[in-house]
Order: structure tokens, then C-alpha cells, then sequence
């Protein structure tokens, strides 16, 4: 039974062997040395090779090695540049397509907030949304600590909507604030600061779009009648 497996194992090392061989016979790569843990490296001419491939063979003894197989696939370097000049121009930041604007004031004991989404481009803009949600806003205090988060207290359908954005054309919003914090109770007399968000992106336009784009603030110095 003891040669049985060995002479199996021969057999099985010698059949990887072949294909291995042959795997480098069929690129136009010559087989260095002899032993059966020599690599068989794939390569023509000069050029860094596009696949390189080490086989390790068991000896068909008692303490086998499994066979194990490592690849390395190697760009060529005009496409590597060509890949990353692509990457570098989706990631760059364009400026000049749009425009966010809020205007605060205190009406019937709230703050209303109206805020809009400008296309100030020369040519119409398609605008993305990767849920129900389309915006937000949260109100800080004077020591820069958030207070109050609008979409706290809401849940968004989980679904892509789109909207065109006509050039010139804008999208218009509108929101209060209770003057009140995250846990309901009314916030102290002071200076806060109200930042809102448009929870967007521009889809049909080379480059990411600045983000201070989606962003607009107002600050209010609020003093409660008495």
C-alpha cells in the first residue's frame, strides 16, 4: 500500500510538472534548473512579465508538501498611468456647477429655514440622491456642540431618486426648527449656528463635485422674548 501512494504521488508530481512546463513552453520562457522547488518564471524579451507563476511539487515521500501556486499579475506601466490619470480626473474636484443658499427668521416662536440647490453651470445638471433623503440640517451652539439634528427624528426609504436641475433652475426646501435640542428641551439664549446639507450628487459630469457646494450656513443670536 506504502508504494501504491508513493508511486501515485510520482505520478501526480510529475503530471503538474508537465503542465507547469508546458504552461511555460507555450510563451516563449525557457525552464531553469532541475529541482522540484525551482520557480518556472514566465517572461519575453524585456518587458516586465504579465504573469508570473511559482509551483511548488511534492516529492511524493512521506512528508508531502502541499502544492501551492502564487500569481503575481504586473500592469503594464503605460496602462498603469493611463488608469490612474482616469482615477485622479473622476476624483477631481469641479467647481462652478452649483450653488447652495439658506435665509433664516423666526416666525410664531420658530426658526424657519428656507434653502435652495442653485445650478449656476452653463448646461442642465442631473442630481442623484442615494435615498428618500435629500437634505439636512443641524444647529450648533456656541461652543461648536451639535444640539439638534434634523433627520434624527426621521427614517428614509433606501432607494436612488433623480432630479434634473435645469441651467439657471434650482431646487427650494423648507424647514423649522421648535428651538428645542435632541431631547425636546428648549435651548438657552446665545449664538448658534445652522449648517444644512444636500445629501446629493452630480452624476452626469467628469470630476467630483466640490462638497462645499451641497453646503450652506447662517448664524443667529437667539433671545427668547421674556
Amino acid at each position: 500500500m506504502g508504494n501504491y501512494r508513493g508511486n501515485c504521488a510520482v505520478f501526480c508530481s510529475g503530471l503538474i510538472l508537465s503542465l507547469v512546463l508546458i504552461a511555460g513552453c507555450s510563451n516563449g520562457s525557457r525552464v531553469a534548473g532541475g529541482g522540484s522547488d525551482t520557480p518556472v518564471p514566465v517572461n519575453s524579451g524585456n518587458q516586465p512579465p504579465a504573469l508570473q507563476l511559482e509551483a511548488k511539487i511534492s516529492d511524493g515521500g512521506e512528508n508531502k508538501e502541499p502544492i501551492r501556486h502564487k500569481e503575481q499579475a504586473i500592469l503594464d506601466p503605460t496602462l498603469r498611468k493611463q488608469l490612474k490619470e482616469e482615477k485622479d480626473k473622476r476624483n477631481r474636484p469641479v467647481k462652478g456647477l452649483l450653488n447652495t443658499v439658506m435665509d433664516t427668521a423666526m416666525e410664531d416662536g420658530e426658526l424657519l429655514l428656507t434653502f435652495s440647490l442653485r445650478n449656476v453651470s452653463e448646461r442642465d445638471l442631473t442630481i442623484e440622491f442615494g435615498s428618500g433623503q435629500q437634505y439636512d440640517f443641524a444647529v450648533y451652539n456656541a461652543r461648536k456642540e451639535e444640539v439638534y439634528r434634523w433627520s434624527d427624528s426621521y427614517s428614509f426609504t433606501m432607494a436612488l431618486v433623480e432630479k434634473e436641475i435645469k441651467k439657471g433652475d434650482r431646487l427650494d426646501y423648507a424647514e423649522n426648527w421648535d428651538l428645542k435640542d435632541r431631547e425636546g428641551n428648549p435651548v438657552p439664549d446665545g449664538v448658534y449656528t445652522i449648517k444644512v446639507s444636500i445629501v446629493a450628487q452630480v452624476v452626469n459630469t467628469e470630476g467630483r463635485v466640490n462638497a462645499d457646494d451641497f453646503l450652506a450656513e447662517s448664524t443667529i443670536d437667539l433671545v427668547t422674548p421674556r
